[in-house]
């Protein structure tokens, strides 16, 4: 069992493949650490932001599982559905739209322990 969820582009060439946190607080997290981490704007150029989130991601999760990249047509999305990101690492549609209520302060305590993660990867001095 996993917490499954596609972040993809509108276009439904670039996915990645969340098996866990695929809920809307940690989808929130991740963007927000990928717009922290200055990870290029994935509607400007979609071919590298999504290389990076999946890094981001992966560092963030450690081990050889629980992502995948590449056709989101071809992805498990059976949980929480398609997220189409937009411009500035924003939720820019949902195909399985979440009704809970989102609890911001664990958004923002994730997206810092993502950011924590990948600082050294990403913001080298």
């Amino acid at each position: 069992m996993g917490n499954r969820a596609v972040l993809c582009d509108k276009e439904m060439k670039h996915g990645i493949y969340l098996h866990w946190n695929g809920g809307t607080e940690s989808v929130l997290a991740f963007l927000d650490a990928a717009r922290t981490l200055g990870i290029r704007d994935p509607i400007s150029d979609p071919d590298y932001a999504y290389a990076r989130m999946a890094q981001m991601i992966g560092n963030w999760f450690g081990g050889t599982t629980s992502i995948g990249v590449g056709d989101p047509s071809r992805m498990d999305d059976s949980d929480n559905g398609r997220y189409i990101i937009g411009s500035g690492f924003t939720i820019a549609k949902r195909t399985k739209p979440d009704k809970s209520i989102v609890d911001m302060a664990r958004v923002a305590e994730m997206a810092a322990d993502v950011f924590n993660v990948n600082r050294a990867i990403f913001l080298k001095d």
